[in-house]
């Protein structure tokens, strides 16, 4: 419930047509929030279904809906809301973010994988530099013994370290937290590896050029250490599941010091960056 209500993050501005119409909407609209405040959210999501379908360009009724139906623990609505902002508002990057963390906690990884594919040629596509600055996106949230990971898919594979995905590992709590408690429990950084410095050696024992060989990484503050190599490419599912197990068995995550600044060089980049 915690990472559901930690993406509820939505965006701006009202809803046109005549006096009576919009008199109709405000009060239908009230209902649905006496409903929410008298604890019967899941009363309140039909009436904000009609209403987040009409095309509004308020950012309160979105995030308004989006609550209710987290609050009715209907995760599935959740992400509908907030597709809906988009569709009314494509310019809301910050909504359509988060859309697939929305649906993979939805439990829909088909909806996830599309909500994935649909950002990242939103990025591509994009000349805003707000969007461009962002060189990640978020795709799961999942609990590993005591710590919760946080999942990200980096836009482009870049850098000397070429780093596709990144696994942030939070003991005891993670977001959403005030920063400086973020700060403090963020205990490992776990990536994918497409090391240059790695490939040229490779190359050079090889005596041929090949493709690059992916690796999964462990970052704690002072340590830097290959926990499985690939032959492939490894699709999200499997190192998902490797990050996991891993997290899992280790010990006393909550009683080591914290990553701090520590490799903040091996995370996503673009090539502009």
């Amino acid at each position: 419930m915690r990472s559901v209500m930690a993406i509820v993050l939505l965006a701006i501005c009202c809803i046109g047509g005549p006096v009576a119409a919009e008199e109709n909407i405000e009060s239908r609209r009230a209902q649905a929030r006496a409903l929410a405040a008298a604890g019967k959210p899941a009363e309140a999501l039909p009436i904000y279904d009609d209403l987040t379908l009409s095309g509004s360009l308020d950012s309160a009724l979105y995030k308004e809906a989006t609550q209710a139906a987290a609050a009715a623990h209907d995760m599935r609505r959740v992400p509908l809301y907030m597709e809906r902002r988009v569709k009314a508002d494509p310019s809301d990057y910050t909504t359509r973010s988060i859309i697939a963390l929305a649906w993979r906690v939805a439990g829909d990884e088909a909806q996830a994988k599309r909500s994935r594919e649909d950002y990242l040629a939103f990025w591509r596509a994009s000349t805003d530099p707000r969007v461009r600055a962002i060189p990640f996106l978020a795709i799961d949230q999942f609990s590993a013994g005591d710590s919760t990971v946080y999942a990200y898919q980096c836009v482009e594979v870049a850098g000397d370290f070429g780093v596709g995905y990144m696994f942030e590992v939070y003991t005891p709590m993670g977001p959403p937290l005030p920063l400086t408690e973020a700060i403090k429990n963020h205990r490992q950084r776990i990536v994918l590896e497409h090391n240059k410095m790695t490939q040229k050696v490779l190359s050079e024992l090889n005596k041929r050029d090949g493709p690059p060989v992916p690796t999964l990484d462990l970052l704690t503050p002072d340590r830097h250490a290959t926990l499985q190599m690939f032959d492939g490419e490894p699709d999200y599912p499997m190192l998902r599941d490797i990050v996991a197990k891993y997290v899992a068995n280790e010990q006393d995550l909550a009683s080591k010091p914290p990553m701090g600044r520590a490799w903040n060089h091996i995370r996503c980049l673009t090539e502009s960056k």
